[in-house]
């Protein structure tokens, strides 16, 4: 399958050049032609290709490894919508590559939520992000209840982010990668907008007090390590191809979620 590119997405980028064809503008890419773009959701063509269904490889940050370096190594993509949600066969084992261990599940009794808003979904999908964080506090009560705001910088996003989660049996956002690490963590995870959790089962509001592990918890480890690839991996062109073998052809994939992004 050949992809088309925005010359801005492709710059500087380290995506291979096997199988993409670069343009300019969106005028230049018809709405059933699959496209490779940056997944950053304050774009309006990127608004625009997930309100409408179109085919495209969506790529941003990846959700777990990057703490284990300086520079940032992984980086995640979700198909025709924010988040790959369905847990599908895997080809062969990748979850060795992320070099993390296993952690059993750490939830007995929902004692403690965090709340972690995200300033860019606060933005597209719900109120600003202290007027949502805030609203959320009455949600769970007898529950002690914790804001955690995410610091702009990685290094210093990190440097709390493990005490946060010791503290918290549940953590609840609208969609982050927050609740990525957490769930991997074996804390229970409520994602009020679609995230690679729901591929293991989702949680809701009405259920934020059961305790239990989600069955397909385990599988949901490989999952994760299907839905993010290395530098390496990008350039090489061994990203693509593989998200062909677990996904399967972009302009087939069905997300299982529909999208109304509001304009900025």
């Amino acid at each position: 399958m050949r992809f088309k590119i925005l010359e801005s997405d492709f710059d500087g980028n380290i995506i291979c050049t096997r199988d993409l064809s670069v343009v300019k503008d969106l005028a230049e890419v018809e709405d059933h032609e699959p496209m490779i773009m940056g997944g950053d959701i304050l774009r309006p063509e990127v608004r625009h290709r997930l309100n409408h269904q179109l085919p495209t490889i969506f790529i941003h940050r990846g959700y777990l490894g990057n703490h284990l370096y300086k520079h940032r190594v992984w980086w995640r993509y979700s198909v025709n919508g924010f988040a790959n949600t369905r847990l599908l066969p895997v080809p062969y084992s990748r979850w060795h590559l992320l070099g993390l261990p296993r952690h059993s599940w750490k939830v007995t009794t929902v004692k403690r939520v965090l709340i972690a808003p995200s300033k860019m979904t606060s933005t597209i999908w719900t109120p600003e992000t202290d007027a949502w964080a805030e609203s959320m506090l009455d949600k769970f009560p007898g529950a002690k209840v914790r804001i955690r705001i995410k610091s702009g910088k990685p290094t210093q996003r990190w440097n709390t982010l493990w005490d946060d989660l010791d503290w918290a049996d549940l953590v609840v956002s609208q969609s982050s990668a927050i609740t990525a690490e957490a769930f991997w963590y074996g804390k229970k995870v409520i994602s009020l907008f679609p995230c690679p959790t729901w591929a293991a089962g989702t949680s809701t509001l009405d259920t934020w007090q059961d305790p239990t592990e989600p069955d397909h918890r385990t599988a949901w480890h490989e999952h994760l390590a299907w839905s993010q690839f290395t530098n390496q991996e990008w350039s090489s062109g061994h990203a693509v191809k593989s998200i062909a073998r677990y996904i399967g052809p972009a302009d087939q994939y069905q997300s299982g979620y529909s999208y109304n992004f509001k304009n900025l």
